[in-house]
Parts: C-alpha cells; structure tokens; sequence
C-alpha cells in the first residue's frame, strides 16, 4: 500500500477540527442531557429554542437527533425571529447533513445562514455563517473556494479577539492547506488554533487540535511523533466522552500503527471506530473504519479478509454517493485483486472508478488509478496499454504540479487588482470631495502613482539581483560539494534526513548514484549515524561542531570530526555536514605525548637515581668507617652519615613538593619574619650580596613554613649558582592586587609578592618554556629539582611562581601566595620540655626498626611503652587498660599498616569511646591529607618521617600538654 492510498483515506479525518463546537464534556454530560431534556419538556414556545439548540450541540454524533431539535427551533423561530438563533440553528444542521454525507443539502442550509447573516448587519454572525460555507466547500472538494471563504471569515473574526468561532476557522484553513499538500501553513494554522484554546482552557478543542497535528506529523512521515499527539488526544477525548472525535482519532492511530508496521494493534483501534460509527448510525464512518481494516488485513498477509473488508466498504459508499470513497474502495480492491493474480477483475474495477475520478476532477485519485491501471495491463500482457497509463499518470502529476503554481499567481494578482482598485476608488472620492484642489489631487496622485511604480521597479530589480546571486552561490556550493575529498552531507534544516552525498561519502555509506533522500536513522556505518545524532542533538548554534569518539561493538576505538554550517539550497535550510574518520591521527598524536612523557619519567628516574645513590653512598660509607674505623673518630663518621641522610630527607621533600597530592600543612604566618629567616639561612656561609626589602605594612598568609622556607632557599640557590663571584640579589617583598600570572594591578585577589631579582646571565627563549621542568637544569651543579619544587609548592598554596620579561641582565622571579586577614600566630618555642613526669604510651608501627627505635627514646624519656603492628590490635588494648584503670596517656601511630588498619580508622574506634585519648601521627607519606589535616581527624599532633630526636620531643611534648600547633613537623 502506498503512501498516497494513505493519504486519500485520510482525506475524511480532519472532520473534526471543523465540526461544531460544543462545550467542554465531563462524567456528568450524560445527567446535563438529562436535566435539558426535562426542562425542554417543561418549557413551552419560543422560550425552547434555546434549550433545543443546546441540546443539538451535545448530540452532535447524532445526526437524525440533530436535524429532529433543529427542525423544531426553526419552526419556532418563523414567529420568534431571531437572527443569531437562526445562524446556530442552520449551522447544526449543515453539520449534521455533512455527517450523514448529504453535502448538497448542507451547502444550502450554510447558505441560509450567510443570507441571514448579512441582511443582519452584523460581521460576527457573517463570519459564522461563512466559516460553514467554507467547511461544506471543503468537504466537496472545492478547495479554493473554501480556502477564500474561510479567509474571509477569518478576517471578520479577528477584530473581536479569541474565541471559539475563530478557533474553527483557524483549524479549517489548517485542513484546507493539508488537503492541498501544504504541511507547512496547515501546521502553522493548527499550532495558533491550540495555543488559542489552550488560553481558553478548552481541553477537548486542544484534543482536536492534537488529532491535527498529529496527522500533519504523520504525512510528514514521523509517525512516532504522530502516534504521540494521536494518543495524547485520545486520553483527553475519551475523558471528555467526546464520541464523534473519538471514532476519527481512533482510525488515525489505527493508520499511524500500519504505517508503524504494527498491524494487529492498529486493527483494534479500526474496529473500536467501526463500531462507534455503527452505534451513530455514521455510513460515511463505517467506510472509511472497514477501509481501513481492509489495508490492516493486508499489511498482516490475510488478503481474502482485506478482499472481503474492501468489497463491504465499496458497499456502504455506493449505498451512500460518497463519489471519492467510491473511486479509493476500487483502487484498494483493485490492488488486492492484483496481489492474488487476477488482473482481470482488477481492470473491472479500475475502468469505471477512473470515469468517475475524472468526473469529480480527482486528480490525484486519477494518477493514483492510472499508476494501479498501469500495473494491471503490464500483468495481462499489455505493455503498450500499461506505458499509456504510466504516461498518462505522469502527465496529471505534472499538470497538478503546474496548476498549483499558476493558482499561487492568480491569487497574487487577484489581491494586487484589489488593492489598485481600493487605491483608486479612495482617489475618484477625494477628487469629488474637494473640486477646487482637483488638480493639485491629480499630481499628487501621479506622482504618488509614479513613486509606487519606481518602488515595484526597484523592489523588483533588487529581488532579480537577490534571486541571481542566491543561484550563483548555490552553483559555487554544488561545484565545492563534488569536488571535495572530504565525505560531505546535505542535511535538511532539522537534521532528519540526507538530502544527498558527494562521492567520498557515498563511499563510506556504501550509497549509489541517483538514491532517494536517506533517512539519518537508516545511515550505515552506525558510529557515522550515532555521531550525526549526537551532533544534531548537542543544542549548539550554528556552526555545530563535534568531536565524536565510540568503541565499536568489535572493540575497535573510533574518532571523528564532524563540521556543519547553514546552506540554503532551492530555497531551503540545511546543513553541510563534513566528516572526518581522526582514529588513526589521534592515535598517532596521543602515541607521540606517550613517548613525551616516557621521555620525560626516564629523565626523572635517572636523576632521582643518581641523587639517592649519592646519599645512599655517603651514609653507608661513613656507618662503615664508624664501625670499623678509630672510635674516636666516630662522632664525626657518624655526623657526616646524619648529613648525607638529612640530603636524602630533603630530597624526598622536594619530590613530594611537586608529586600528586602533596598538600601543604598551613598555618597564619608573618610573612616578613619567615621570609627574613629564610633568607639568612639560606645565604648561610654564601658570597652572595643580598638585599632584603620588606615593607612594615606586609600582609600576612596562610602557608607551609617549612615549604616556604624551601621556595626561598631554592631561588637564592638558582640565583647564587646563576650569578658566580660577584653575584647579587635583590629580594623585594609587597602587597599586590591583580592577576599573578600577567602580574597586572587590578582590584582582583588579594597576594602577597615575594620579587627575586638577580644579576646573572639571565634566561635564554628556548629554555623559558622548560624552565619548570623536573629534573631540567642548565648548570653543572644544579639538580633540575629547585625551581620545579618552588614552582609545585606555590601553585599548591593557591599562588604562583613567575618569571618576569627578559627586559635587561639578569633573572626575576616573582613568588605569589594569596594573603589572609587573620592574625598571624607567635613563633613556636623550639625548646623541648625539660622534663616528664613519665607515663604510658602506646606505640602503633608495624616496621620492627622504628619499633625499637621509639621503645629506646621514649624509655630514655622515662615512659612505659607497648607496641602492637596493627590498628585492631591497639583499639583493642586501649580499651583493656582503660578498663582496668591504667590507661595510655599517649598514642603514636603510624597512619599507613601494610595489610591491616592505619592510624586513621583506630584513632577514630578509639576516640568514640574516649574523647579525651590524646594520639600523634606518624607517616612517611607527608602528603597524606591526614597530616595537613591532623586535628579534623582525632589526633592533637602530626610527625613526618624521618624524624630528629627534638621533633618527636615536641611532638610529645605537645600532645601531653594538650596543646595543638600548626606545624606539620611540630
């Protein structure tokens, strides 16, 4: 079955968007038909009319119903006059003769009604009584007629603002535009009909509208969309009990389904509207619902069922002259007849219904029938036959096609002659209004004559240059689009369909010369449409751009890179969409940043490697000599191993510097103080000519000292190595507002600026770029650690480091740290307590060397000390000998137990059953959030390993007075 057949046998649905409108249905219209049937029966005369009339309107899927109330009001209106009265009364009627298929009779009561209209003077009864002229014209085809009808009684329907009347009119010029293919002014007149009655707040009219709409977007071929409106306008109809809606939106879902290649269930739906148009007594109904089922029955194989369904509908609509039905019953029959090889009782069929086709000037029936015709001989044998009507189908198509354009301009040119008309009647009265300036009237209108002449000519000029230089760019666009290399697509506006391919992409697709438009969710390969779908769905404006990447069910990775910018092409919007296969590029890029950074790990490594092995080397060697060398030169042996140990320590500081997750541990400082500090150990024993400026006024911040400190130490360092014998350094602290990384002044973040400036060689372009770089140096001595560390730890306390333009000798650096309106706090006392009173403490370390070590120093301290390697165990003792009344007065636990728990989880079991228990931390991981953030975690003091003897006193010392510190080492 074809999509035209379709078409034909939906030409019946939109009925309904016209019909009369009768006020919104409930659960209770059937008691409101009640209570106005037992008024009317207490009401005598002229005071019925009313109640007759609104009886007719809720018994508009009744049409004999409909013409007993009405014949009875207009027998009482020809001694009560009543021309409003009158027009509803006609207009219910000519409704219920267009039901009952009796369209001449129809037209005649409409007429009335317009008769009446305008021998009462009154435009909104005229627009009325037009808008059913136009309804009835329609139905018997004269679309043009009912098209200039309905306009009209639009235009005496707007004045007054929204209502019901113009909502019919609006839906039925939506329903003329359909029936003569013009989707897009029938989907603008049916979206302004529901947004009207939406701001009525008319539900069932808003059902209506969605049938509409539904079968636009069904025509349009987007049935999913369809069968959305239709169902949601069958939920409010069936609500509404809206039954003469309900059989036509029932048969329009029971189509979209076949079309959905869901037979079975659309036949249901046909038959739920086979039988409400049974239980109306509706014959036009029953044959569009039995037609209907006739193609169900096909789509699901059963042709002797569709034989059978077919005859029965060709029946009722002989029975009832429904002349178009006729002609569409004999072209489906026609083609079952075929289906089952009997061409013969096809040609019966098709001979008289082409006759009759040409009678009622259906064209498009015509060339459908001459299209089956043409099928019908060629399986008889009769080729020439079946060439003539081939030919001949053609021929009516392009002749619609033709008499489509020439009626476009004859409308044009029949409101143009009004308009010159309207104009040159307003001039003959001016001139007979005022005789003495008959004359000066004339120029004027000459000249107003010759100005409206000089505009049509240069409005047409302009439009001739438009026109030409839209077809040149088009023709430069189609040239491009052949001969690109790239796979390019045309797409129309809403990104639906493939209007066409050059080559390269009918390659990729594996797509012919000369296809029909593609729909996009048939294109292959499938990674090429889920990206067109994801380009379409991403929401941006023009150009849209994507850069796609799937992992195909084979396991292969993808890349794409789609392109799409606006073209107007025959006078249409759409997107060209070009496509690029990046898999291998990307691939090779990423392969390239792989190697990069291997490169660059294997720098790393090396120098790590050689710096530990130099400290490695110094502490074993000088333990050796202590060991076997003369005692008393052990003290020394085993100060130079300390050394070399202290060398590796900070060497592990700088790599966590800069490693992932090595946050400070910060506390509010003065930074002037620290700086001062920093600086003159930093200079320590050095020949480097320092100067210090430090403003009075210096705000303070929030930083690592000990990080800090390292930051100054590495600069001087870099600028002591870069400057040699006579080298000198400014250094400059201020307040600064702005951008660190432009170092521009604004009224931006708060920082305090730290300035290194030296007189050295200064930095050369090409290394500016690596400058940060781990493990990259310049110099002899250097490491390749210094500014990479002082680099990572400014960025990580929320600042910078910069180096300022090359503008003259030397090298500035700029160190930025965001500043703090808190008070600094006193420097800590580096004294240990002098001593303890001794006490119990509990030791959680799983490594057998730091166990002794802390038993040793802490017994030394005069404490009684336990160890355990693993967290369970330690929650599990601290609880015994707080049960027996000699509890700990300190834990020291590790916050990382290989295979077992850390610190963090036993502080925490610990501490929801003793507040009070007082525990410091211990780690080698000093980037551990844990360590920064000791207290929010249970403990009241944080060590990093490896520690110094004075640093675990401190730390000691702290937790047992109860006294927190900011100090990551405390």
């Amino acid at each position: 079955m074809t999509r035209p057949e379709f078409r034909s046998l939906l030409f019946g649905a939109l009925v309904v968007c016209v019909t009369v409108w009768s006020p919104v249905r409930t659960a209770s219209a059937a008691a409101a038909a009640e209570d106005l049937q037992r008024l009317l029966s207490e009401t005598q005369g002229a005071d019925r009319i009313p109640l007759l009339l609104q009886l007719a309107e809720r018994s508009a899927g009744e049409p004999t119903r409909v013409l007993e109330l009405t014949g009875e009001a207009l027998a009482l209106l020809a001694t009560s006059r009543s021309d409003s009265l009158e027009i509803v009364a006609r207009g219910l009627r000519s409704d219920a003769l267009v039901n009952r298929s009796e369209t001449e009779d129809a037209l005649v009561e409409a007429r009335r009604a317009e008769a009446v209209a305008r021998d009462s003077g009154r435009e909104d009864l005229l627009g009325e009584a037009l808008f059913r002229v136009a309804f009835v014209q329609w139905r018997t085809g004269e679309h043009s007629e009912a098209l200039a009808t309905a306009q009209t009684a639009r235009r005496l329907q707007e004045p007054t603002g929204p209502s019901h009347g113009l909502f019919r009119t609006l839906s039925l010029l939506g329903a003329i535009h359909w029936s003569r293919s013009a989707l897009d002014r029938a989907l603008e007149f049916d979206l302004a009909a529901r947004e009207m009655v939406e701001g009525l707040g008319d539900e069932q009219a808003v059902a209506r509208c969605d049938n509409n709409i539904g079968l636009i977007y069904w025509d349009l071929g987007r049935n999913e969309e369809a069968f959305q409106y239709l169902s949601r306008a069958l939920e409010v109809c069936e609500r509404g009990e809206d039954r003469f809606n309900l059989k036509n939106i029932l048969n329009n879902i029971g189509l979209v389904l076949i079309e959905l290649d869901r037979p079975a269930e659309g036949a249901s739906y046909l038959e739920r509207a086979y039988r409400h148009c049974v239980e109306t007594d509706d014959l036009y109904g029953q044959g569009k619902a039995l037609s209907n089922l006739g193609f169900a029955q096909e789509k699901l194989g059963n042709s002797a069922q569709a034989l059978e369904l077919h005859e029965r509908a060709l029946a009722v609509r002989r029975q009832i002259d429904d002349k178009e039905g006729i002609v569409r019953s004999s072209d489906a029959l026609a083609e079952v007849h075929l289906a089952r090889g009997d061409a013969g009782e096809a040609l019966g069929l098709l001979e008289p219904a082409l006759a009759l086709a040409a009678a009622i000037e259906a064209r498009r029936d015509q060339a459908d029938l001459l299209d089956t015709l043409a099928e019908a001989r060629a399986a008889t044998g009769d080729a020439a036959g079946a060439l003539e009507a081939y030919r001949e189908a053609r021929a009516i198509e392009e002749d619609l096609d033709s008499d489509t354009t020439r009626q476009k301009i004859a409308d044009l040119e029949k409101q143009l002659r009004a308009a010159d008309q309207a104009r040159e009647v307003a001039a003959i009265q001016a001139i007979a209004d005022s005789r003495r300036d008959k004359v000066r009237w004339l120029a004027v209108g000459i000249g107003f004559l010759l100005l409206c002449l000089l505009l049509l000519t240069a409005a047409f000029l302009i439009r001739l240059r438009s026109q030409r230089a839209v077809a040149e760019s088009e023709l430069r666009y189609r040239a491009l689009f052949r001969a690109s290399v790239v796979p390019t697509f045309l797409i129309e506006g809403e990104g639906r369909r493939v209007l066409d391919l050059n080559e390269p992409a009918r390659r990729l697709c594996g797509v012919a010369f000369g296809t029909e438009p593609i729909e996009r969710e048939s294109i292959e390969p499938e990674w090429l449409r889920s990206a067109l779908q994801r380009l379409f769905a991403s929401g941006s404006t023009d150009p849209l751009a994507l850069d796609d990447e799937v992992i195909e069910p084979s396991g292969k990775r993808r890349c794409s890179e789609l392109r799409a910018s606006s073209v107007t092409v025959g006078g249409r919007r759409c997107h060209l969409v070009t496509v690029r296969d990046t898999t291998e590029s990307r691939m090779l890029e990423e392969a390239r940043l792989r190697e990069g950074k291997l490169e660059s790990l294997g720098i790393m490594a090396g120098g790590i490697a050689h710096d530990f092995n130099n400290a490695l080397a110094g502490i074993i060697g000088h333990v050796s000599l202590a060991r076997d060398g003369n005692p008393a030169e052990r003290e020394r042996l085993l100060s130079l191993a300390e050394a070399a140990a202290s060398g590796a320590r900070r060497l592990t500081g700088q790599l966590l510097a800069f490693a992932k997750g090595g946050e400070p541990v910060r506390r509010v400082a003065n930074v002037g103080r620290l700086l001062r500090e920093s600086v003159e150990l930093a200079t320590a024993g050095s020949k480097l000519q320092t100067v210090l400026e430090v403003p009075e006024d210096l705000w303070a911040a929030s930083l690592d000292e000990a990080q800090f400190g390292q930051v100054v130490s590495n600069l001087v360092i870099n600028a002591e190595q870069a400057t040699g014998e006579e080298g000198r350094l400014v250094i400059r602290a201020s307040n600064f507002r702005g951008d660190p990384q432009t170092g521009e002044a604004a009224s931006g973040e708060r920082f305090v600026r730290i300035e290194f400036a030296d007189n050295g060689c200064g930095v050369s372009p090409d290394v500016r770029e690596r400058l940060f770089d781990p493990y990259f140096t310049t110099k002899s001595q250097g490491s390749g650690l210094g500014l990479a560390t002082a680099h990572t730890i400014c960025v990580r306390h929320g600042g910078a480091l910069t180096l300022g333009p090359s503008s003259g000798p030397g090298a500035s650096f700029s160190v930025f740290l965001p500043a703090t309106t808190e008070v600094s706090a006193p420097p800590e006392e580096g004294a240990v307590p002098p001593d303890w009173s001794g006490g119990r403490v509990l030791v959680l370390e799983d490594e057998p060397l730091l166990q002794n070590l802390l038993v040793s120093i802490l017994g030394r301290w005069g404490f009684e000390v336990d160890v355990v390697a693993d967290g369970r165990d330690a929650v599990q003792r601290y609880a015994e000998r707080r049960g027996n009344g000699s509890a700990y007065d300190l834990l020291i636990m590790d916050l990382t137990i290989r295979g077992g728990m850390g610190g963090t989880e036993a502080i925490a079991e610990i501490r929801a059953h003793d507040p009070d228990a007082r525990a410091v931390v211990v780690s080698g991981y000093s980037d551990d959030p844990t360590m920064a953030h000791f207290r929010e975690a249970g403990f009241v003091a944080a060590l990093a390993k490896p520690f110094e003897f004075d640093e675990l006193a401190r730390a000691v010392g702290v937790a047992m007075a109860r006294v927190g510190t900011g100090s990551g080492n405390c």
